[in-house]
């Protein structure tokens, strides 16, 4: 009787799983890319704050690392990153699945 009620077949636990992964990600690049922005304007101030003020005491060296670390963040979200992982997942997968190719280089 109560089965009659529910549509079946329309989630599933993997689904349930894919979809959060795929929020998480989501969610982890934009914080990433909120991190990199807010990265680039600290930069910014503080290569201000060391062109109009003789007593600064921050090195040019690390105002351009904190710009380049923001750049990077805003260009490199985390999903380019588990796209990279699961592409060499795939290949260490292959490598690894015939051992009589690459695992006696090794001495496996």
């Amino acid at each position: 009787m109560l089965e009659s009620s529910l549509v079946l077949g329309t989630w599933d636990l993997a689904t349930l799983f894919q979809n959060t992964k795929t929020a998480l990600t989501s969610l982890g690049g934009g914080l990433l890319g909120v991190l990199g922005v807010v990265a680039i304007v600290f930069a910014i101030v503080k290569g201000f704050v060391k062109l109009t003020s003789e007593q600064s005491r921050e090195s040019w060296g690390r105002i351009f690392g904190i710009f380049v670390l923001g750049a990077v963040c805003i260009g490199g979200t985390l999903a380019i990153f588990i796209d990279m992982a699961n592409g060499m997942k795939t290949t260490v997968d292959t490598l690894g699945g015939s051992p009589g190719l690459i695992l006696p280089l090794f001495g496996g």
